[in-house]
């Protein structure tokens, strides 16, 4: 009961043994929907809700397009025009139009979701925790919602920045269509792959997935070779994935014997090789 006034004091013992009938109000708004009740918020995954259509999960990667790229990291040295913030947001847009493109990252989003989402050890959902944690906003199903955006906008920056590698979207406009063949190659984009280091959640969470992110592209520029070899990294579309292979031992073991004859002597073979 509300608390009493200065000039008049209330003395009503609040007692919720019978007769009473109590009730725990979370939002006055009507359910349209079975997926907004309490009871399956708390029940249903972060995918299951997103699969039921719970939230747009285009319509929230088009709108947080500008967050995403913000959370995802850039490397490389193309021009500072082409890796301007705002002409990766041009790009990003004009990439989501595409359907192709979509198709691809909206899987990969999927498969982040999978990964990422369970219940904790007291068989907590991960949006739950988020909604009575850090996005604690309104009623529990306005946090929720607020979890939804927050957890589809991560899995979406960790998808853009494997893609975004060495600032490989700025090559969509150069080469269109070798760069929508690419990324719908799954030996060159393995979304299982992302998914499977990925690190969604709370802010904490997410920026340790960055850093272990960035330290991993680090020993993959390192592992390049050379100034002359790395530089190839940014000049070609997902060529971070092709760069280790060509430069191999065990690629040029495989191409130079493809060259020399069987029995070349040891003279031929290292003419072969200057």
């Amino acid at each position: 009961l509300p608390p009493g006034l200065a000039t008049q004091q209330r003395h009503f013992l609040l007692d919720f043994h019978a007769p009473w009938r109590f009730a725990t109000v979370d939002d006055l708004r009507p359910c349209d929907r079975d997926v907004d009740r309490a009871d399956f918020l708390l029940r249903c995954s972060t995918v299951e809700l997103v699969a039921s259509g719970h939230i747009s999960m285009d319509r929230v990667m088009i709108s947080n397009m500008h967050r995403a790229l913000a959370l995802s990291q850039v490397g490389g040295t193309l021009s500072d025009g082409e890796r301007s913030y705002a002409e990766r947001i041009h790009l990003g847009r004009a990439l989501l139009s595409d359907e192709r493109f979509m198709s691809v990252v909206r899987h990969a989003v999927q498969l982040v979701l999978e990964h990422c989402s369970g219940v904790d050890a007291a068989g907590v959902q991960l949006h739950a925790r988020l909604a009575v944690g850090e996005l604690c906003s309104g009623s529990f199903r306005q946090s929720v919602h607020t979890a939804l955006r927050h957890l589809v906008t991560q899995a979406f920056a960790v998808v853009l920045r494997y893609i975004d590698r060495y600032s490989n979207v700025a090559l969509s406009h150069r080469y269109p269509d070798l760069w929508l063949s690419m990324v719908k190659n799954e030996s060159v984009f393995d979304a299982a792959v992302v998914s499977r280091t990925a690190r969604i959640g709370t802010r904490l969470a997410f920026r340790k997935g960055a850093r272990e992110d960035h330290a991993r592209a680090e020993r993959l520029n390192q592992a390049a070779g050379n100034a002359e070899q790395r530089s190839a990294t940014v000049h070609f579309p997902f060529s971070w994935r092709l760069i280790t292979v060509l430069f191999a031992p065990s690629t040029r073991h495989a191409a130079e014997s493809s060259i020399l004859p069987a029995g070349a002597s040891a003279e031929q073979q290292q003419q072969q090789q200057q």
